[in-house]
């Protein structure tokens, strides 16, 4: 076996675990296509492999389709993925969105295998990561360069060059597909491969890219440092919800200098940023010109929020406590069989009179309703249990435990907006039902009319 064969194969060897489920990124390009190919020669088990057709290109759909005959050719089992055009069109340009989505698709895929993602990311990928950042003028967050070891996320070639990537399918016979937009100088990384990255090579050699991916490796450290010491002098600052949104805690930052408040918002935005469902829809700003206003915003006055402008985030600073989120979702109104006004803030399933109602697309509202009773009954439990289906009756003290639970300084504006609401006049009652059947986050009311 070849030196080269001999460190590409072990560098995969020291990362993967041998009876773990993985599902492979193949674009159909020499990279991804060498990465399956050793795979394969390793005797890996449990490996899908999945190609994403961006839509982008004339010959995107023809090279999906020769990823799909190769896997079949060799014995493995291909999905092909299509990404959303829409959903590409919330990225910060063309190749930020392109990202986002095929990520957003894998991701969805390997959550069903239940298997992480493998990506053929090289030396030289992290080397050109690190340029075009520091191009941007970014920060030690920024110089981490393409992150490796996130949750589901494996990219076990980042210590070895794209030239011994190449060398390695030049040996082995693996066939690919060139991308002609890779020639395309419009793109910024094609630009940095074809005017600057040639001069370092015949400078440095080999050891330019691995030397800059060093370099990532120590600020990664410096990070995780950095990160550490924040969390040991304001614990419990960072707190992540299931639909997406991140709460700021702002009570330990007191006192502490401009620098720490910039890096526990910059975790803050990392953790807004990580894939979850609210951010997959949320454009990607500069980190450059959202931190003034978000500074701004979390040493001010509560009570204030800021616009997520150009599709960026929103945020909104309660009394204690800082959110981020993506755009919001819907809203939708429905009518009572008995001709009585009801507003429902969705979307979710509804028992309305006798009626179940589904609300889904956005409607205006006619008028403000007079009274609005919250419920966060998927993220808190209630201060009161219901054993059998009947009226539910509110008491002073029950009413300072459920104005509790609701927080309406410390609840973003366009969260309270979609929590399932019901509007009924000034007064209302609820009865409980008893349907189990129907679970998660949808709300079951009966309307009783006026009290």
């Amino acid at each position: 076996m070849s030196q080269t064969a001999e460190l590409v194969l072990t560098a995969l060897r020291e990362r993967l675990d041998v009876d773990r489920p993985y599902l492979v990124a193949c674009s159909g390009g020499r990279d991804s296509m060498a990465l399956v190919a050793a795979l394969r020669e390793l005797g890996q088990r449990g490996l899908h492999v999945a190609t994403v057709d961006h839509g982008l290109r004339p010959t995107s759909g023809s090279d999906a389709e020769f990823v799909c005959a190769t896997m079949g050719e060799w014995g493995l089992p291909v999905t092909l993925l299509r990404a959303d055009p829409a959903r590409i069109a919330h990225g910060r340009g063309l190749e930020d969105g392109a990202r986002r989505e095929r990520y957003r698709c894998l991701r969805t895929l390997a959550s069903s295998l239940q298997a992480d993602v493998l990506t053929a990311h090289t030396a030289d990928d992290q080397a050109e990561t690190l340029l075009l950042r520091l191009n941007e003028g970014t920060g030690l967050r920024g110089a981490r360069g393409i992150l490796d070891g996130a949750p589901g996320l494996v990219r076990p070639w980042l210590g070895v060059t794209r030239a011994e990537v190449s060398r390695y399918a030049s040996d082995r016979g693996v066939p690919f597909r060139e991308d002609p937009s890779n020639a395309d100088p419009r793109h910024r990384r094609n630009a940095l491969r074809q005017l600057v990255t040639p001069g370092l090579s015949t400078m440095y050699g080999r050891s330019w890219a691995l030397n800059f991916a060093r370099s990532v490796g120590h600020s990664v450290d410096a990070c995780d440092a950095l990160d550490a010491l924040l969390n040991r002098v304001a614990p419990g600052l960072l707190h992540r919800h299931e639909e997406g949104s991140v709460r700021l805690c702002l009570t330990p930052l007191e006192g502490l200098p401009d620098s720490v408040w910039r890096w526990a918002l910059l975790l803050a935005l990392d953790a807004l940023e990580s894939g979850t469902p609210a951010a997959d829809g949320a454009k990607r700003l500069s980190r450059r010109s959202l931190m003034p206003r978000l500074m701004d915003l979390a040493q001010g006055a509560p009570n204030r929020q800021m616009a997520g402008q150009g599709g960026g985030p929103m945020a909104f600073r309660g009394r204690t406590s800082m959110f981020l989120d993506a755009p919001p979702a819907g809203q939708g109104v429905v009518e009572d069989p008995r001709g009585d006004p009801v507003v429902v803030y969705g979307p979710g399933t509804f028992i309305i009179g006798t009626e179940r109602v589904a609300v889904g697309p956005i409607a205006p509202l006619a008028h403000e309703p007079l009274g609005r009773l919250d419920l966060r009954l998927d993220q808190h439990p209630l201060p009161w249990v219901l054993k059998t289906p009947g009226d539910l009756s509110i008491d002073a003290r029950q009413r300072r435990q459920w104005e509790s639970l609701v927080g309406p300084l410390e609840l973003p504006p366009w969260r309270r907006a979609t929590l399932p609401q019901l509007a009924i006049g000034p007064t209302f009652k609820l009865r409980a039902t008893a349907e189990p059947q129907l679970s998660g986050p949808s709300l079951q009311i009966c309307y009783l009319g006026r009290a």
